[in-house]
């Protein structure tokens, strides 16, 4: 039966069974887009709240502005935190619900790219398909060593607000978040968290298999102390003169973040 109104579930918790691909259709630049159900609704994930590198804007090949936000999960995290490790479980069986139905799907999913009657296979899949999130890497090795994942969330425009975004944003509070596309930048910044309901998409573009997230809400908390700051948009300066003089008398360099921040 089909539930439209299907609420969004945990990625720790989902039932792959639930999972239905739809169709995939051509779209711009030859690219194939699809998208995924999730017991007959849509297929919404919800994440916990996590650690972020802040919005980034960007411009595309076409010359279109676009803005994401990379989510990074660290390997303490997950240790410490048995959602957390859950959230990371669901990813994978997210992951290979997706491999089967491309395995199920050969022809419609990779097209030209497969030989006459050959079946997809894992080894193929490893070659044709970009991952689900990204996993950090040995700088002297090359090798992945997992001390913390990443992944991005697509922030997608309005199609009928110019200059508004078509998740619902909120601050910790849960008071409404006025994002635009032109403060989303300033607004969420570097090493604030967030918790997100995230919905998936899939795209084949140049023969690559890939799933793109897109942000459906979005609850923001503001970065902690430690991370930085924009002197454009947050003043760090007190009014009072007074205690100016008295904040440089006992450290002048209190405001100076020397931490390292990658």
């Amino acid at each position: 039966m089909s539930n439209s109104q299907t609420k969004a579930v945990a990625l720790s918790k989902f039932d792959e069974s639930l999972l239905t691909f739809s169709e995939l259709k051509t779209g711009g630049k030859g690219g194939k887009f699809g998208n995924i159900q999730y017991n007959g609704g849509k297929c919404q994930f919800k994440v916990p709240k996590s650690n972020t590198f802040g919005a980034d804007e960007y411009t595309s090949e076409d010359g279109t502005k676009q803005w994401t936000i990379q989510v990074q999960i660290k390997k303490e995290d997950i240790e410490s935190d048995p959602e957390m490790k859950n959230t990371m479980d669901g990813f994978s069986r997210f992951e290979k619900a997706l491999r089967e139905n491309a395995k199920a799907n050969g022809p419609e999913y990779f097209g030209n790219k497969l030989k006459k009657k050959q079946k997809v296979s894992d080894e193929f899949l490893d070659a044709s398909m970009n991952p689900i999130y990204k996993t950090s890497v040995n700088k002297e090795t090359g090798e992945e060593d997992g001390r913390y994942h990443t992944f991005k969330v697509k922030l997608q425009p309005d199609r009928k607000k110019e200059g508004r975004f078509s998740f619902g944003a909120f601050d910790s509070k849960k008071e409404p978040l006025e994002l635009t596309t032109e403060n989303v930048v300033d607004k969420l910044q570097k090493w604030g968290k967030a918790k997100f309901i995230i919905e998936p998409r899939i795209y084949i573009i140049n023969g690559k298999l890939g799933v793109s997230w897109y942000a459906y809400q979005l609850l923001w908390y503001e970065p902690e102390g430690g991370g930085p700051v924009n002197p454009h948009t947050r003043c760090m300066i007190d009014s009072s003169d007074d205690e100016e003089e008295e904040d440089n008398d006992e450290d002048k360099n209190e405001l100076i973040d020397d931490s390292d921040s990658d």
